[in-house]
């Protein structure tokens, strides 16, 4: 399974297409044609009174299992099979 897709808008335009008033963490993105779990890509969520925001979050799953100390491994996760999960 791949786990990568592309976010390379610059963040003016991931604000204009998202129609957000507000972007928490922009200073955190990066414009990439090669995002891959575990860096940072914007998110769009309704916020208080249902208006568009943005959030800059890590891209990929960190299971609720992970110790808070635990070197996140995300190429682990991405590449599961459920023939190997068990």
């Amino acid at each position: 399974m791949c786990g990568r897709t592309r976010m390379a808008r610059s963040p003016a335009e991931v604000e204009r297409l998202a129609g957000a008033y507000r972007w928490t963490g922009r200073e955190r993105y990066r414009p990439t044609s090669n995002l891959c779990p575990g860096r940072q890509s914007p998110v769009v969520h309704r916020g208080p009174g249902g208006a568009n925001e943005l959030t800059t979050m890590h891209f990929g799953l960190i299971p609720s299992f992970t110790a808070k100390d635990e070197k996140l491994d995300f190429w682990r996760l991405a590449n599961a099979r459920s023939e190997s999960v068990a």
